[in-house]
């Protein structure tokens, strides 16, 4: 078996938690998108929004992921893979305990937006975290040194972040923003 490739053929001992764990995130990531979308007319009605003001509660949720996912690469960096996606379920439940008690249209807007920016790192770091539970990925790979252009990167992601934020913005604002 060449250098570079992981000698432990099987991975991490506990491969099938890992998997398990992570693919918990993932649905719990999906099933919250899918419920709101079934739930806004009912959340509607109770919230005495018309259909315009309550489609912010999904349109906030997809713009923190856009304006997150970018930031991802930095927050492992920064943090590591297991920190972060134990922060981001432990907040993005607490996120939604909170959407779920909200009495107004600008506190369930709020809490969305905080969810989608905290589920936003979930699937990329799950599967990172699978890749590198499994041991099937060349080690090379996944221990690069960074190089010195790493700012510069970090920069240009920075900017695309913003880019894409401001131009969901303006593509998917209604005539009136939430009130």
């Amino acid at each position: 078996m060449p250098a570079s490739v992981n000698s432990d053929k099987t991975g991490s001992p506990h491969l099938l938690a890992i998997t398990v764990a992570v693919m918990a995130c993932i649905i719990m990531n999906v099933l919250d998108i899918t419920n709101v979308n079934v739930a806004l007319p009912h959340m509607g009605g109770s919230l005495h929004a018309n259909s315009d003001q309550i489609t912010w509660a999904l349109t906030t949720y997809m713009l923190a992921m856009v304006i997150a996912t970018p930031l991802t690469g930095l927050l492992v960096e920064r943090f590591g893979q297991r920190r972060l996606i134990l922060w981001s379920v432990a907040r993005f439940l607490v996120c939604s305990v909170m959407s779920g008690q909200s009495h107004s249209l600008t506190e369930i807007v709020l809490w969305r937006f905080m969810q989608g920016a905290l589920s936003a790192s979930l699937v990329p770091v799950g599967q990172a975290i699978l890749v590198s539970a499994s041991g099937w990925f060349p080690s090379r790979f996944l221990h690069w040194p960074l190089r010195p252009s790493a700012r510069s990167r970090r920069r240009r992601d920075l900017g695309y972040s913003i880019s894409c934020a401001i131009l969901a913005v303006l593509w998917a604002s209604p005539s009136s923003p939430p009130s």
